[in-house]
């Protein structure tokens, strides 16, 4: 999945001179299953992302510190299919997402870490 419309518009505003974007005070990293939705369970919470400065001329950023979704506490085996970054830990605005090189099949109190996440514009 592409950056979201609403990140889109922030980014063409700023470079074109539009409307000044705020930038979200924190980033939070939400899993997907394979029906689209969000996974959803008694310990699940979006996971606040850091990422190291972007490279240059790379146009990339990279993980700063591993997330870690502990004993997520689901209703029923999930299959993890994709990542997706919003501006809030609860509702909030979609702001990219992704599929994961390899989806994950995990169990209702099973331990998710993401180690390595990298956004690259292109």
């Amino acid at each position: 999945m592409p950056a979201s419309s609403m990140l889109a518009k922030g980014l063409l505003d700023f470079v074109c001179g539009g409307a000044t974007p705020t930038r979200p005070s924190d980033r939070f990293i939400a899993l997907i299953d394979n029906g689209g939705v969000e996974l959803v369970g008694a310990n699940y919470a979006r996971q606040t992302v850091t990422f190291a400065a972007a490279a240059s001329p790379a146009g990339s950023v990279v993980l700063a510190t591993p997330l870690t979704f502990a004993s997520l506490g689901l209703v029923a085996p999930a299959s993890v299919v994709s990542a997706a970054a919003y501006d809030s830990s609860v509702g909030g605005n979609l702001l990219w997402g992704a599929p994961l090189l390899t989806p994950r099949y995990i169990q209702p109190n099973d331990t998710f870490i993401v180690s390595t996440l990298t956004i690259s514009l292109s």
